[in-house]
């Protein structure tokens, strides 16, 4: 057996010993079975056996370490499974590997890699490329000869080049990142991006008689880099000829916003108070935006929750209330509004289930002679939701200093 101690404090520098421990055993254990579990005093196991490489040899080991209950990483035991390897010398390649991994941990060894996430979102096709840096976000498919469908579905990519240990650490750090950018994008296009799910669905293809069950694979259209392509080479540039304060969908182009590459660095250089509930507010504004169509009361209370997330940034405004009240220019009584949003929207339906705008209701199919009940609930709706972006939208161009000078390239 070889027991190795290395008594690693919880953080940052134990995940990177593991991450460069598994990118250097991994490649070396063609199968492998384990284990992991807790302890009753608290310490942790993890356990992998397989058939270990050495030169032409394999040998059958268990490899195992064990942190303590507080999470420090306590040490490392490799043990032959088998007694029957022979001449086999095992002891000095695991090791050497386990020092390896510690070394190039202390030393920061990365290697360059591309990756493309991709994401899906409804409505019209998105204008061009845009480049923040060297993250690249485009229309998979820029020839999509069906550019105007408002309820289409569209597949975007995020290109990136990943500073990682192997492959699998830049897959994991890529789709992190990815992630990231696409809440942002999600708010700052108030379009919903959302990764395409593993999933079989009924679908139905013009002229044939009956539907099909297919999976969601979007495949065969556009160009799939191995490399991050150049500015212009696949896609021609976006126009950035949105707008932030856009209350409604407008025929044409998707297009990003003038100001967004200045919103996100300076949100990349503020304070962690303010980039962390950025972030945030971003992620349930994404998905308050991909269940807008089939649930909105789910939606209200998740673009409630983004504002309130948001509204933590600034101590002097530290509750959704007076945010909204110091955000929102374009509504002269605010309370009842307020009160709806909070009181129903978002605690009546976390908390008690309630569905207010209406999901659940006796549908009312719009007649000639409309009811006030079928109106109010729309004027509602979008008074609900207008006003919540608008609290968004107005902190990001009062507290944050964009101009519109804006440097495209």
């Amino acid at each position: 057996m070889v027991h190795i101690d290395l008594n690693i404090k919880r953080g940052l520098e134990q995940q990177r010993f593991l991450d460069y421990l598994n990118s250097r055993l991994s490649p070396r254990m063609s199968t492998s079975r384990g284990a992991a579990g807790f302890s009753e005093d608290g310490t942790f196991e993890s356990v992998v056996t397989g058939p270990f490489s050495i030169d032409e040899d394999q040998i059958e080991l268990s490899w195992a370490y064990r942190k303590s209950a507080d999470g420090e990483l306590l040490y490392i035991e490799i043990q032959e499974v088998l007694i029957e390897s022979g001449d086999v010398k095992w002891e000095d390649a695991v090791h050497k590997l386990v020092i390896g991994a510690l070394t190039s941990a202390l030393e920061l060894k990365r290697n360059q890699f591309f990756y493309r996430n991709v994401f899906n979102y409804v409505g019209p096709q998105l204008d061009g490329e845009y480049w923040f840096g060297q993250t690249r976000f485009a229309p998979v498919w820029p020839e999509d000869d069906q550019p105007m469908l408002l309820n289409a579905e569209r597949v975007v990519c995020i290109d990136q080049m990943v500073s990682a240990i192997d492959q699998t650490d830049a897959w994991a750090l890529a789709n992190q990142s990815s992630a990231r950018l696409a809440a942002r994008l999600s708010l700052l296009l108030d379009k919903g991006l959302y990764r395409p799910p593993m999933e079989q669905r009924w679908v139905h293809r013009p002229g044939d008689a009956k539907s099909i069950r297919g999976g969601l694979v979007f495949n065969g259209y556009g160009v799939w880099p191995t490399v991050l392509p150049r500015k212009g080479e696949s896609c021609k540039p976006g126009q950035w000829a949105g707008t932030l304060t856009e209350r409604y969908s407008t025929l044409g182009f998707l297009s990003l916003p003038k100001e967004a590459r200045r919103v996100l660095r300076v949100i990349d250089a503020a304070s962690p108070a303010i980039s962390e509930s950025f972030d945030r507010a971003s992620r349930l504004y994404q998905i308050a935006s991909v269940l807008a169509g089939q649930f909105p009361s789910v939606s209200l209370a998740y673009r409630v929750a983004a504002v309130e997330a948001l509204s933590k940034s600034d101590p002097s405004t530290d509750h959704f209330s007076e945010f909204m009240r110091k955000n929102v220019s374009s509504v002269g009584n605010l309370d009842p509004i307020l009160k709806f949003l909070y009181g129903t929207a978002r605690s009546g339906h976390f908390h008690a289930g309630e569905f207010p705008l209406g999901e659940y209701d006796l549908s009312e199919f719009p007649r000639a002679l409309m009811s006030s009940d079928y109106i109010a609930n729309s004027h509602l709706r979008r008074i609900s939701f207008a006003v919540t972006r608008e609290a968004i939208i107005n902190w990001l161009v009062a507290r944050l200093p964009i101009s519109d000078d804006e440097d495209h390239d």
